[in-house]
């Protein structure tokens, strides 16, 4: 058998594990039946994979934005004396790297007994198991970590997800009649204490006003898909619909031209059965295309970590993927480190997989949420 006589020493696993993976690109046609709890890889496939950014790096992201309305345009008469104003609508997004990492292990004992049994090929198996593992851990960890924002003031080690860029409406804004506009201001952490900015920008201050996203309640506390309900998410699309003159447009290339909706399962089988029972007479509003319940054309997607066990608010957020991506340090998307001992287990070989990254929104106009909140 393939290296039966060789003593295999822990460096030489090592050196064999190393040319395993840096040779042979992972995976090698191994059907590995994979039982999870995750329905949809929406974060790992699509936005991670079509819709990824990547920065050469730096200690953070810097991400300018133009806060409009200087007020600098006019209407003069000929010959009348003009006066200026020096004013800066120039504002910076910071937000810092994020590291998601995973890792695979084995010992020095399991390389050398697969490679004697059966050479590269079953070190192949082997190999391909362990990382789809790995993989899998990560992936499910991007997944759940995207709908959440960091667990208080204290959390320097998870990223910015959705809600902290899209803030839902809160019990006073709906007291106060102002829900159904862009009131979604400065983001709460996992405790609930509030943070005093989105992004580094101040949200709350009126100079910021254009820093907010569109927030609305739904008119039923379990989401149902009434008459109003429909009327308010077509509102919600016309809201955060923003085109530019043409002096300026290629500020607004592919604006709305990625729109797509997350939701929890129950949302959805609301959707589902509005579809039903409305048939047609939704007309393009809320329907249904190749089996998918879609929004004006746009589809609605199942995410686990927004059903009701999850968020009981019901979220629907509406995501323009061309102004919410994840970034990615360059060279640093699902980087393999490794593999190397471990002091403690010298006999261990461990395989780091660290993915540096964060989300981002650098337009949160063209983001939106229903959910439900009662006045208070």
């Amino acid at each position: 058998m393939p290296g039966a006589a060789i003593d295999l020493s822990t460096e030489t696993a090592l050196d064999l594990w190393k040319i395993s993976r840096d040779k042979h690109a992972w995976p090698h046609g191994n059907k590995l039946n994979i039982l999870t709890t995750q329905h949809e890889f929406h974060v790992m496939n699509r936005w991670f994979g079509k819709d990824r950014a990547e920065f050469d790096g730096g200690p953070q992201i810097d991400f300018e934005i133009v806060l409009d309305n200087l007020g600098t345009a006019r209407h003069i008469q000929p010959n009348e004396v003009r006066t200026y104003a020096v004013s800066n609508s120039v504002k910076k997004i910071q937000v810092p790297w994020r590291i998601a990492n995973s890792y695979y292990v084995i010992s020095d004992e399991e390389v050398m007994r697969n490679y004697k049994n059966g050479g590269f090929g079953q070190l192949f198996k082997l190999l391909d198991v362990r990382r789809a593992t790995a993989g899998m851990d990560q992936a499910r960890l991007f997944e759940s970590r995207a709908w959440l924002t960091p667990g208080s003031s204290a959390d320097v080690t998870n990223p910015y997800g959705v809600p902290y860029w899209v803030v839902k409406v809160t019990a006073a804004q709906v007291t106060a009649a102002t829900n159904g506009t862009h009131v979604g201001q400065n983001p709460l952490y996992g405790d609930t204490s509030s943070m005093g900015s989105c992004g580094g920008i101040d949200s709350s201050l009126a100079a910021n006003a254009l820093w907010r996203n569109y927030c609305d309640t739904w008119d039923t506390s379990a989401a149902t898909m009434t008459d109003t309900a429909v009327q308010r998410i077509i509102k919600m699309r016309y809201q955060t619909k923003f085109a530019g003159p043409m002096n300026v447009k290629e500020f607004f290339e592919g604006a709305y031209d990625d729109c797509q909706y997350y939701t929890g399962l129950e949302v959805l089988l609301n959707m589902e059965q509005k579809a039903r029972d409305s048939n047609d007479s939704l007309g393009a509003d809320l329907g249904k295309f190749s089996g998918q319940v879609v929004i004006r054309g746009n589809p609605v997607n199942r995410v686990d970590a927004l059903d009701y066990a999850n968020d009981s608010t019901y979220p629907l957020y509406q995501i323009d993927h061309s102004v919410f991506k994840p970034f990615c340090q360059s060279g640093e998307f699902m980087k393999e480190i490794g593999p190397g001992t471990d002091l403690a287990q010298p006999r261990t070989l461990v395989t780091n997989t660290d993915t540096t990254y964060n989300f981002l929104a650098y337009n949160r106009r063209r983001l939106g949420v229903m959910s439900y909140q009662a006045a208070g």
